[in-house]
């Protein structure tokens, strides 16, 4: 029926007897149809880019890899199928990181490097709270308790 509506020029003499309300509500029907379809092929491409882009990854020009993938008619959301088409095709691109030969470790200054390193240094965090306090006021709380008996018992145990 979208294909009906939608090649439908309601401005032509074959439509002059047909009232007034009815053209105009087929224009809207048009112009809707005409916004739905563009996002969905927008929601369609955005979906297909994200199914494909950790796939694709480990090719050194992956947009080629997707122009073929989707040129075989391969359809990008069915992974199964996506595994298929790179197992027969994947030797005929090259494989690495796209980036693998422009980063560099001279570009990285050595305060960035201290940083990364003091962040990833186990001993500049602290311990794990110890949850036997919390456990220990959890259990001398009931429910017969005001929220100001509550808050006593949690300094109670320094909390």
């Amino acid at each position: 029926m979208s294909e009906n509506i939608q090649n439908i020029d309601v401005d032509s003499d074959e439509f002059l007897d047909a009232p007034k309300a009815l053209r105009d509500h087929v224009k809207k029907l048009q112009s809707r149809l005409g916004d739905l379809t563009s996002e969905l092929s927008e929601v369609r491409s955005q979906a297909t880019a994200t199914a494909l882009g950790d796939v694709l990854s480990a090719y050194k020009n992956p947009e080629r890899v997707k122009k073929d993938l989707i040129s075989d008619k391969v359809n990008p959301l069915d992974t199964e199928a996506v595994a298929k088409w790179l197992e027969a095709n994947g030797d005929d691109y090259a494989k690495g990181s796209a980036d693998a030969g422009s980063s560099s470790t001279d570009t990285v200054s050595p305060e960035e490097k201290a940083a990364a390193q003091a962040i990833s240094s186990a001993s500049e965090f602290t311990q794990p709270a110890d949850m036997t306090k919390l456990q220990a006021a959890q259990a001398e709380i009931t429910s017969e308790m005001s929220g100001a008996d509550v808050i006593a018992v949690y300094r109670k145990h320094g909390l």
